[in-house]
């Protein structure tokens, strides 16, 4: 069975024990575990938070910009007549 790393502090880690068995949903079997002793799950949450945050809040506001305004895209080709579907 393959042991999956984890991408912890912008680098991948192999933990070590057991691990979580993985399941895929459609099927139901186990492809993999995901062992994660001895990473350091603190410092994987504060990394995080310092470089993912920004990039999270960007995401955001462009998602509400899209929802009130639409796609540039899809807005301009409406406004040509063009379909959309």
């Amino acid at each position: 069975m393959q042991h999956l790393a984890s991408f912890v502090g912008g680098r991948w880690l192999e933990g070590r024990g057991a691990g979580q068995l993985l399941l895929n949903p459609a099927t139901e079997e186990p492809p993999a575990l995901a062992p994660s002793e001895g990473v350091d799950l603190p410092a994987a949450l504060e990394y995080a938070r310092n470089s993912g945050g920004s990039a999270l809040r960007a995401l955001a506001l462009y998602l509400q910009r899209v929802a009130l305004q639409g796609s540039r895209p899809l807005v301009q080709g409406l406004a040509k007549g063009e379909s959309t579907g």
